[in-house]
């Protein structure tokens, strides 16, 4: 990836703020889906969809954390 891009005084800190608190509104928006999803797709699909939000923000907190390493 371009490092100037990162480096770049127009970069807003408070975009990764921003995407992280519609990331965690997102999910639990999605808690509130999950328990009423039918007991055969909470286990499948469910697990799933919820494990895609874990790793997503699990991988901006590394992203954030790289960057700081910088």
């Amino acid at each position: 990836m371009n490092q100037s891009f990162f480096q770049n005084d127009s970069f807003d800190q408070s975009l990764n703020l921003s995407i992280m608190q519609k990331l965690m509104k997102a999910y639990r928006l999605w808690q509130n889906y999950l328990v009423n999803f039918p007991r055969t797709s909470r286990y499948t699909l469910g697990l799933r969809t919820d494990s895609v939000f874990i790793e997503t923000v699990e991988l901006i907190f590394a992203a954030a954390h790289e960057r700081e390493r910088e």
